[in-house]
């Protein structure tokens, strides 16, 4: 579990650092479908590290209702 969830972790951060492009580059242009992209990637972000955390949780405690 501990490769996968630093596989994920990476690739979190690469999603991260790829929606803070495209916001910026939304706002800077001003294109409203990059901004958009940008809040629909931040979103799967979010989504990503809640997974992150709830799998790490369950690989450390065992608790698998942590992660249901």
């Amino acid at each position: 579990p501990v490769a996968g969830l630093a596989f994920s972790a990476a690739a979190t951060v690469a999603m991260a650092c790829w929606a803070a492009v495209l916001h910026r580059r939304g706002r800077s242009t001003g294109s409203p479908a990059l901004v958009a992209d940008a809040h629909y990637l931040f979103a799967d972000v979010l989504t990503s590290a809640a997974v992150i955390i709830g799998v790490g949780l369950v690989a450390a405690t065992g608790l698998l209702w942590l992660d249901p």
